[in-house]
Order: structure tokens, then sequence, then C-alpha cells
């Protein structure tokens, strides 16, 4: 489920040095939720603001620009104020997917992603590991979507094999202590799929402009 709110403003100026539209993000509203889970969509947009603070001092990172940031740890609110990627680039469809050529281009910015990661790393140092709380909610999402497929008749055996992996506990431990022996860390994207990446506008060779959404980036081991 959603843990933030995505809004377009549109702006009337005519100066076509300023940007046309901007996108804001914030933390899913506060009255829709019980302390704990603002506490935890908190946790997670505060991460993706510490992503953001540093994929912006390197520009080949396939991320959005950042116009500013505010957080309001007291409040469990703040906001994003990014560029509007749907000005120089197309969203993809979640259900189409990518290109070949797009495909292939995703792999080339993921591979810079984790190269500067490496090189520089002082991103381990302000991005946190994803909490505990964030694989149960993992957990969760799966488990309604096996309970979809069961109630509508659908083959799902498939899940019957990888359910067993799908545990909080279980996920957690292969992303940290497990990780640990297999060093040198990098940071990764955790959600590259095709509706998180806009292709630029007009390219026929389907080149990816941004890889938007960070708030799962996860940190690896290679």
């Amino acid at each position: 489920y959603a843990t933030s709110t995505v809004l377009r403003v549109t702006f009337g100026w005519e100066d076509e040095e300023l940007p046309k539209s901007v996108v804001l993000k914030t933390p899913a509203h506060k009255d829709q939720r019980d302390d704990d889970e603002a506490k935890y969509h908190y946790l997670m947009f505060k991460r993706e603001c510490n992503v953001y603070d540093w994929t912006q001092k390197y520009t080949k990172l396939p991320a959005p620009r950042i116009f500013h940031i505010k957080r309001h740890t007291k409040e469990f609110s703040g906001v994003v104020v990014m560029e509007d990627i749907g000005e120089r680039g197309v969203q993809q469809d979640a259900i189409k997917g990518l290109s070949v050529d797009g495909v292939r281009d995703l792999l080339r910015q993921l591979a810079v992603l984790h190269t500067v990661s490496m090189k520089h790393t002082g991103w381990s140092t302000t991005v946190a590991d994803l909490p505990p709380s964030y694989y149960t909610s993992l957990v969760s999402n799966y488990n309604e979507v096996v309970n979809f497929f069961e109630h509508q008749d659908v083959d799902h055996s498939r899940f019957v094999e990888t359910g067993r992996y799908f545990t909080a506990e279980y996920m957690h431990e292969m992303s940290t202590e497990a990780a640990e022996h297999l060093p040198p860390r990098v940071f990764v994207h955790g959600e590259p799929y095709a509706s998180n990446i806009f292709t630029i506008a007009d390219s026929r060779e389907h080149r990816i402009a941004a890889i938007i959404d960070w708030t799962g980036s996860p940190v690896c081991f290679r």
C-alpha cells in the first residue's frame, strides 16, 4: 500500500527558464492512520529524503532533480519538491513493460548507480537499513495477492514455492546479516519496475530519463 501522497503542481508563469510544473511528495495523510503507522510512513519518507540528499551530489545518477526537502519529525510529516519528469520523459507502462533497448539502458543506469555508490560511500552513514516493519509490510502485501488469487480461483501454485521465503524475519536477515559476508556494500534501487521508469521523450533508442520512487531502495552487497 502507498506510504506517501504524490501531487503534481502546474504553474501559470510564462518564463521559459522556470519549470512548468513540479511534483510534491509527502507521507500519507496522518488522519488516515494510527500513530504507529504514521511513524512507519514517516520513517520511510525520511529515508527517501536521505537518499535524495545523496543522489543530488552526482549528476550521472538516474534520479529526479530535487528542488527542496523539508522534514517535520514531531508531526511525522514533510515534503519533497522535485522536478516533474513528465516534462522531459514518458512514464512506462506497468503491463507492457520496457522495450529491449529500454532494458539495456536501464541496466547501464543501474550499473552507474552501483559504481558511484562503491566509490562514494557517504550514503552509508545517512541512509539506514530498511526497518523490519518494511519487510512486515511486504509480507502483508504478498499474502493479500495470494488470497486474491485463491478467491478468484486462479492458479497460484508458483506462490506456494516462494511463499516460504516471504517471512519478515527471513527477508530482513538476508538483506542485513547474511549479506555482510559478501562485501563491498553497494546501493541499489529497490523497485525498478516499468511504472517507476521514464524514458526520454522522442528517443528512438528508449534511453532512460530518470527512475522515481526510491523509498524501498536497500543496501546490498556484492
